[in-house]
């Protein structure tokens, strides 16, 4: 038998480790099964032992001394990363994730023959005295957090995922309706020791609010430049000073911030949203510039047009009506949609007269997006809990059980649904029967983790303020 194959098998059968240290009695009880094919020499070099260190060690058994097998078995730098990437997707790590030592030395056990706990840990990005720190406590240590990129990788990867994906919209795990495009945990699986998921998400373009609707089914937002829109923003307190362009003037301002007319559209004039640039481009190139700004309809267009401002109010009232059920309707929504179409479309008017079907369709899905936003702001505003939204509550609570969630995530979902008009007293009084603790408990893991990130200050009597006031 080869001694590679011979010495794995030894490893197996004795649950060997790098840099195990071991007495000259458990040696002899390895040795033992193979005295017939070696010297106890040679068999001390097939564990890694040197021919003088093992007969040095021989010398002074009655001294109780131990033996360190093992220590010769180094892998290079681009072993060491495959072992690694083959946890990371077994275990599904990523940069940031909390582990208990625990679960450290889970992973361990399947490369500790080849790796010391020590250099297990390094390699998680755990130094030596955070590991002593957990292995001493009940503490976790987040993993991968300085593992990071240089500034010319991070890019080329941002770069490489826009040229396929720029304006696709995301999912997270489930793809609700059919509406995503990109499923965001495959996309960042290559680069999960790198970034954590907001790092990620914020690479392209994609902001932690939208990242956490995403999670929860309840958007799909689009993969975006944001270097684009940061020269955008460079310029945007000129723009907005402006309520119409020039075709020349439009492809000069781009030509000078190094974006193209098409970018303009989708980044300025849609905000981000990536709806055909090309029919945009199309009123440019008829009428020769755009009105980039909205503003309010004039007496004579709303004369002439009073039929299609009336049938876009209507039909949006009554698909916000057949979505969300009568008893959240709102009765006056047909009239705030009319007000808005009258208020605030004056530019597409002006950009796509030359073709009424496709201006009272720019009207149409600018009013739908504002009937929506106002119908979600409405029932915020009133401390309704809508079934739907209920739902989502729930769903997120079943989560939080499952994954037992550190204090960072505990932090954020406080936040988020204090954001959309929960109430403290409302997401407490869940979480605390979630996770089966005391609210006191809840509050002191909240105040300790943003004590520590320097996140709260202390009030005029020396207290700590969290949450709603």
């Amino acid at each position: 038998m080869e001694q590679n194959t011979l010495l794995e098998e030894i490893i197996k059968r004795y649950d060997l480790y790098k840099k195990q240290q071991i007495t000259y009695d458990e040696f002899l009880n390895m040795y033992n099964e193979y005295n017939s094919k070696f010297t106890d020499t040679k068999f001390a070099e097939l564990l890694g032992v040197k021919a003088k260190t093992f007969m040095d060690f021989k010398s002074r058994i009655k001294e109780n001394k131990k033996l360190t097998i093992l220590a010769n078995r180094n892998l290079t730098e681009k072993e060491k990363i495959m072992k690694i990437m083959e946890l990371v997707e077994k275990y599904n790590l990523n940069k940031g994730k909390k582990i208990s030592y625990a679960f450290l030395k889970e992973m361990w056990n399947e490369v500790k023959s080849v790796l010391t706990e020590i250099e297990f840990a390094n390699l998680l990005g755990i130094s030596d005295s955070n590991l002593r720190n957990i292995r001493n406590s009940k503490d976790e240590a987040r993993i991968f957090k300085n593992c990071k990129l240089n500034d010319m990788a991070t890019e080329k990867i941002r770069k490489q995922i826009l040229s396929q994906y720029e304006g696709k919209k995301i999912y997270y795990k489930n793809n609700k309706k059919n509406k995503g495009k990109v499923d965001f945990l495959e996309l960042y699986k290559p680069y999960r020791i790198y970034f954590s998921e907001n790092e990620f998400a914020e690479l392209l373009g994609i902001s932690i609010k939208n990242l956490w609707y995403a999670k929860n089914q309840m958007a799909n937002p689009n993969i975006k430049d944001a270097e684009k829109i940061k020269k955008i923003d460079k310029i945007k307190n000129e723009l907005e000073k402006m309520t119409y362009l020039r075709k020349d003037e439009i492809e000069g301002m781009c030509q000078k911030i190094g974006i193209s007319v098409e970018d303009f559209i989708t980044y300025y004039i849609n905000k981000g949203d990536f709806f055909d640039a090309s029919v945009y481009k199309q009123a440019l190139d008829i009428n020769n510039g755009l009105w980039i700004q909205k503003g309010k309809i004039e007496q004579k267009y709303m004369e002439k047009y009073n039929e299609i401002f009336l049938r876009i109010s209507r039909t949006i009232a009554t698909k916000i009506k057949k979505d969300n059920s009568e008893k959240f309707y709102n009765e006056d929504l047909q009239s705030n949609i009319l007000l808005f179409v009258l208020e605030n479309c004056k530019d597409l008017i002006k950009n796509f007269e030359y073709d009424v079907k496709l201006m009272e369709r720019m009207i149409w899905l600018r009013a739908r997006q504002y009937a929506r936003i106002t119908y979600i702001s409405e029932q915020k505003e009133n401390k309704k809990i809508i079934p739907y939204k209920d739902e989502i509550y729930n769903i997120e609570i079943k989560k939080i059980e499952d994954e037992n969630i550190d204090d960072e995530q505990l932090v954020n979902i406080l936040k988020t649904y204090l954001e959309q008009g929960y109430s403290k007293k409302i997401i407490l009084k869940k979480l605390t029967t979630k996770l089966n603790c005391e609210e006191t408990e809840i509050l002191e893991r909240i105040k300790k983790y943003l004590i520590e990130q320097k996140q709260v200050k202390q009030n005029n009597d020396g207290d700590y303020e969290i949450g709603e006031k």
